[in-house]
């Protein structure tokens, strides 16, 4: 997602994030959403503005009432923080 929106394809949004959205929920209650929060927060390859959103998310999980909903909001507002960021840089 990070190079989809790093690079302009706004078309490709919608199809990853259809596809993020069928794995979420045919693998829900087997996901290891905390190890996934992690993974996002220590790749050296996404920006700060998302490892912001991805820590805030990260401390709220354990009280959400669905996880993959939660997740899938964490996504849809990392992509606006993305947005923001590399139109910042242009």
């Amino acid at each position: 997602m990070v190079n989809i929106l790093k690079n302009n394809y706004k078309t490709s949004i919608n199809k990853n994030m259809n596809a993020i959205l069928s794995i979420l929920s045919k693998y829900d209650a087997d996901l290891d959403y905390r190890k996934i929060y992690n993974d996002i927060f220590k790749n050296k390859g996404v920006p700060v503005p998302l490892k912001i959103v991805v820590n805030d998310y990260s401390n709220k999980h354990s009280g959400c009432l669905l996880p993959s909903m939660h997740f899938s909001a964490m996504i849809f507002e990392g992509i606006i923080k993305l947005k923001e960021y590399y139109s910042l840089k242009k």
